[in-house]
């Protein structure tokens, strides 16, 4: 199409916002949803489990969407208007599959074409065209630590006004899909495996599978398995706070401006400096240590090393005693530290308040025998914590903004932008 127009003429003209479905509450089973202030949606589920969610016209009461979940059959779900109003198994109409690096991936075709709903660190949820997974046509706002008065919405781009039902229904069922995980990882997360009849510092190594094949399966058992340690922020922010453990101040984090130029983390008891991290302009960035690397500055690049993975998610490689760990973003853990042998497995992870509760503290969660490695595991989080959060904001100001053509109908540019 942009073949037909000159260079001069395919000029960003005045980008239009997205569509912001704005939820009433945090809950995804009962709520109203709004477009411009007025109520567009209504969502009620019979109960907490989610066995059977109803979306209806908020001004009509017209029933238009049936979702049930089922315990010895198939999930359903059924649209008054479409797909001839018939009853569709869920696994047939939103595929469940998994992307190259194993993260899962939901199908759904609709008239537009094959679109992808994929997990993702700023988004949390996005679905895109099958042929385009790093631009989303659809995608979850939700509070961020910098900005918590954001509500949660379901923002959608210009163009998909026809498919609103398809896209708010699978968006349901994946975001609750979502937070029963979010739940069963809450109650797992941060244990640890205990080795019958080692003694408590032995007992207290990080389990990877390496170690594992260094026993018979009947001495590796699971023995008391101790919760994380909890090193507390005392605010959302990553700049200016106080970390503490068990209530008791244990680091101080300083910095001069908020861009972040030089960050100090000291001991709070004593107010030794430990850490000092910089970003500088013309030069590498920074990180030193007091006590370890010698007292000498690391090149952060160096140190905490950029990479990607093979589908092109971001990851970030660090070299500690213990052998390589590798941080990764995730969409429970938002940032998890993982052996590079066991990506499935963090030693350390962020917690942050979710929708279904809101009062866990931002914190840094750390696996028992990490200890001595701390300074590195708290400075390399609080490095990609504030990149994750320069990456929103820049996110934020660019997110769903789609290029008008010269003479060309805003729905035609829609079009244009998903290829067809």
């Amino acid at each position: 199409m942009t073949s037909s127009f000159s260079s001069s003429e395919a000029t960003l003209i005045d980008p239009e916002p997205t569509t912001v479905l704005k939820f009433s509450s945090p809950s995804v089973l009962n709520n109203v949803i709004c477009l411009n202030g007025k109520p567009l949606f209504m969502i009620t589920t019979h109960d907490a489990a989610g066995a059977q969610t109803r979306i209806a016209d908020a001004q009509t009461k017209e029933l238009l969407v049936v979702i049930k979940k089922k315990t010895f059959q198939s999930d359903t779900i059924q649209f008054t208007h479409k797909y001839d109003g018939q009853l569709l198994k869920q696994r047939e109409w939103l595929v469940h599959g998994k992307l190259e690096d194993g993260r899962p991936k939901w199908t759904i075709h609709i008239p537009l074409g094959l679109f992808i709903w994929r997990t993702d660190v700023i988004y949390r949820l996005a679905l895109c065209p099958e042929y385009d997974l790093e631009h989303p046509i659809a995608y979850s706002q939700f509070p961020t630590f910098d900005d918590p008065s954001v509500p949660f919405a379901l923002v959608l781009d210009r163009g998909t006004e026809p498919y609103r039902e398809e896209i708010l229904a699978s968006f349901l069922i994946l975001e609750q899909h979502l937070r029963m995980e979010e739940k069963s990882a809450a109650i797992a997360s941060g244990r640890m495996a205990y080795y019958s009849g080692a003694r408590g510092g032995i007992g207290l190594a990080l389990y990877t599978p390496r170690m594992a094949s260094s026993f018979s399966s009947s001495e590796v058992t699971l023995i008391n398995p101790e919760p994380p340690t909890v090193l507390k922020f005392s605010s959302p922010s990553v700049l200016n706070n106080v970390v503490s453990l068990n209530g008791k101040p244990i680091f101080m984090v300083s910095t001069l401006d908020a861009a972040g130029a030089q960050t100090k983390i000291t001991d709070a008891q004593s107010k030794e400096l430990l850490t000092v991290i910089k970003k500088k302009t013309f030069q590498p960035d920074t990180v030193q240590f007091t006590h370890k690397y010698d007292g000498k500055p690391l090149k952060q690049r160096e140190w905490l090393v950029p990479g990607k993975f093979e589908d092109g998610r971001s990851k970030w490689t660090i070299h500690i005693p213990l052998g390589r760990f590798v941080w990764r973003t995730d969409v429970v853990h938002r940032l998890a530290l993982c052996p590079e042998n066991d990506l499935e497995h963090p030693v350390a992870y962020s917690q942050f308040p979710t929708f279904d509760d809101p009062s866990p503290p931002f914190a840094l969660l750390l696996n028992r025998g990490t200890e001595p490695y701390r300074d590195e595991i708290l400075a390399s989080f609080l490095i990609l914590e504030q990149h994750l959060r320069m990456d929103e904001k820049s996110m934020s100001v660019a997110s769903g903004r789609m290029a008008y053509y010269s003479g060309v109908s805003a729905q035609m540019a829609v079009n244009q932008s998903l290829g067809f």
